[in-house]
């Protein structure tokens, strides 16, 4: 899920344990109804946010935001498993950050699940493009992180 995708980018690469100072957006869509396994693991995952000291919320509705007094801050928007097509999901991603753009001193990055599938989509968006708009892609796993 989505939230799963979250939680561990912020583990694996934007602790608050090494001075990162974390918000994260989390929708309705994200947390699942009150009796479902998707509702389960968005509680969990909440709950190990908080225990990091995420913060849940943040004005400009951007799924992780991350700052640091030594890096860039990042903006980052996260996409996990669903039903729409992973070519679809990655659109919507790029469009989504590509808005909440607001300077060369931000990081922007998109993170999703750890899969050959969104890896090949994800290296056709070209390397020109991603340096000029100062774009990170990450694929993420329970265990690992890597950028693209």
């Amino acid at each position: 899920y989505q939230i799963e995708v979250k939680l561990n980018l912020i583990e694996k690469k934007f602790n608050p344990e090494n001075g990162w100072e974390v918000s994260v957006d989390i929708d309705g869509m994200e947390k699942g109804d009150k009796y479902s396994q998707k509702r389960k693991i968005a509680d969990e995952c909440i709950k190990e946010m908080k225990k990091l000291g995420v913060k849940i919320g943040n004005e400009e509705r951007i799924d992780i935001i991350a700052k640091h007094r030594n890096h860039r801050t990042y903006y980052i928007e996260v996409e996990g498993k669903a039903r729409k097509q992973i070519e679809q999901r990655v659109y919507s991603a790029l469009g989504q950050i590509i808005f909440k753009m607001k300077s060369r001193n931000i990081k922007n990055g998109i993170a999703v699940p750890y899969d050959n599938k969104w890896e090949e989509k994800l290296e056709q968006i070209p390397k020109s493009v991603r340096e000029r708009l100062n774009l990170r892609l990450y694929l993420v796993a329970k265990n690992k992180v890597k950028s693209l």
